[in-house]
């Protein structure tokens, strides 16, 4: 993903263009975005894994 800065002076603009480019991105931009960051705060050794259906996680 190409890394792009823009400088702004008013705090208002800057945020009406980050909703403008989150709001253009699809689904799945959004959720690799998520997952680099947090990768990027807790490292990869705390990455969630899907747990099989077959798993059945009993309660006492």
């Amino acid at each position: 993903m190409e890394r792009v800065v823009n400088c702004y002076r008013m705090g208002d603009e800057e945020k009406k263009a980050n909703r403008a480019y989150y709001r253009s991105l699809t689904p799945e931009q959004r959720t690799t975005i998520l997952i680099e960051m947090i990768e990027d705060y807790y490292g990869t050794e705390h990455r969630l894994e899907r747990v099989p259906e077959s798993v059945h996680i009993r309660r006492r």
